[in-house]
């Protein structure tokens, strides 16, 4: 059961929903924002914990949530491999977020729109629109 912020996984929901960027997340140590107990994260889990990662831009946790996960040996769906990039991107580890994309055995539109759009915001143009030719091609391709 994968542990949130120091709450059961249960709890995890209702602090969706009071946002977890409020006073729940503000008790989080320096420890880190997961914590494993058990093994059995699941997908949900690995969203909720992402997500408050990218909505506080937490990359020290965000990396133990991407770690737990390659340590789990969990592969990620698309959807959740996106939120990766996006995490990273949003908290300026672009080459991070270039090393998940780049290890993605799929990709949709909104992948690639997430890695361009983390480049263009770091005034990294060249690469934006390298990857984005880069995309077009492996759109015609498939």
């Amino acid at each position: 059961m994968l542990v949130t912020l120091g709450f059961r996984r249960a709890a995890v929901p209702r602090l969706a929903r009071r946002d977890m960027c409020g006073a729940a997340a503000r008790r989080t140590t320096a420890s880190g924002l997961v914590a494993v107990a058990g093994g059995g994260a699941s997908f949900h889990d690995y969203d909720a914990a992402i997500t408050a990662c990218v909505e506080r831009r937490a990359l020290k946790q965000g990396r133990q949530v991407h770690a737990h996960m390659v340590t789990a040996r969990y592969r990620p769906p698309v959807y959740l491999a996106t939120r990766l990039v996006i995490m990273y991107a949003r908290c300026g580890a672009l080459d991070d977020a270039r090393n998940v994309l780049d290890g993605m055995p799929e990709r949709n539109v909104v992948s690639w729109t997430a890695m361009i759009s983390g480049y263009s915001q770091s005034s990294r143009h060249a690469e934006a629109l390298e990857l984005f030719t880069r995309m077009l091609r492996a759109g015609k391709s498939s």
